[in-house]
């Protein structure tokens, strides 16, 4: 109970969707010539309601999975493309390869 309470209290949703995931292919996934591959029995808002957030937010995260190719989506199932980073993203950091960059008082906007 006190590492659920930890892990909804310090992680971000990003980290712990990643960790969600990382969990799911790791039990059920099958590697292919395409990555770890893995059925997605939950929707959105059942992943929300076992990671502690709203299915908006579950929906976004995924999208940025998505977007910088760190997972595919196909239909009811997920690909890892791309484990390291998604192990990255559990940690709570981004490898080298990342193209984000940390917002400064000059790039940020008022």
């Amino acid at each position: 109970m006190t590492s659920l309470v930890e892990e909804l209290s310090l992680k971000e949703v990003s980290h712990r969707l990643a960790r969600f995931l990382r969990d799911r292919a790791l039990k059920a996934g099958v590697r292919s010539r395409r990555g770890i591959e893995f059925p997605l029995e939950e929707t959105n808002q059942q992943i929300a309601a076992e990671i502690g957030t709203v299915r908006d937010l579950v929906s976004r995260n995924l999208r940025r999975l998505v977007d910088r190719g760190i997972i595919k989506m196909e239909l009811r199932k997920v690909i890892v493309l791309d484990m390291a980073e998604l192990e990255a993203q559990v940690a709570g950091s981004k490898r080298a390869s990342s193209d984000t960059r940390p917002v400064t008082l000059s790039s940020a906007r008022f």
